[in-house]
């Protein structure tokens, strides 16, 4: 494995809670191989067959769907560290419902399916992770469904920075993203959104300065996802 690799292994979601020596017995013995890809590259496509568990060495990736109407949807970004297909390699479809694509210079692992069958079965701190990965990505799928469900780009936006304000405890927060990803996530044209956002302004709900958001009216927020 190339100087580096392992280190950001070692400080995956996958295999964190390992130590360096636990670690280096594992890979070892394991049968994966790693692909580098370009910006812009596809790793997938939808509907293309999926048997191995990624994880991210270096790089970053987006996980998007195009819909019928041509709006690309991006569900996900994950870094360094980050696992896809971990929810794809057991169903009875096994196939990407989704597009990934890499937005940076990029390294993945890729780890068959068989082996992670023989390391669930083998190391229990390994099937603890795995399983955590699996309820994350469900209740992450879960909120973006929510998101998209919300028929106006105000509940949208609304649901979005209550969901932020209660991680943080705080009335204040950070986006963590542009607006045009913002805009992606949610399924709606940037200058919409962004318009959407000047009027919520105006009305007393929030106030923004670039990525930060402040929540002027939390209640009112919550008032917008019941309209």
């Amino acid at each position: 494995m190339r100087p580096g690799f392992f280190e950001r292994l070692a400080e995956s979601d996958l295999f964190g809670n390992h130590s360096g020596r636990d670690l280096l017995a594992i890979t070892d013995g394991l049968r994966y191989r790693i692909s580098e890809f370009d910006r812009g590259s596809t790793l997938a496509v939808e509907g293309a067959p999926c048997s191995h568990v990624g994880v991210i060495l270096k790089g970053e990736v987006e996980i998007q769907n195009v819909l019928a109407s041509g709006r690309t949807v991006t569900i996900d970004r994950l870094s360094s560290g980050q696992v896809f297909g971990e929810a794809l390699i057991f169903s009875d479809r096994r196939r990407y419902p989704a597009t990934v694509t890499a937005v940076a210079k990029t390294a993945i692992m890729y780890i068959g399916r068989g082996e992670i069958v023989r390391l669930c079965r083998e190391d229990t701190v390994f099937l603890e992770r795995f399983l955590g990965l699996l309820s994350g990505k469900i209740l992450m799928l879960n909120g973006r469904l929510r998101d998209l469900s919300h028929g106006s780009i105000r509940q949208k936006i609304a649901s979005r920075l209550l969901d932020l304000s209660a991680k943080c405890g705080s009335h204040r927060v950070d986006l963590g993203v542009s607006r045009r990803e913002m805009a992606e996530d949610m399924g709606v044209p940037r200058p919409s959104l962004s318009r959407e956002m000047v009027r919520m302004r105006r009305d007393g709900l929030i106030d923004f300065r670039g990525e930060e958001v402040t929540l002027l009216d939390p209640g009112g927020l919550e008032d917008v996802l019941f309209e």
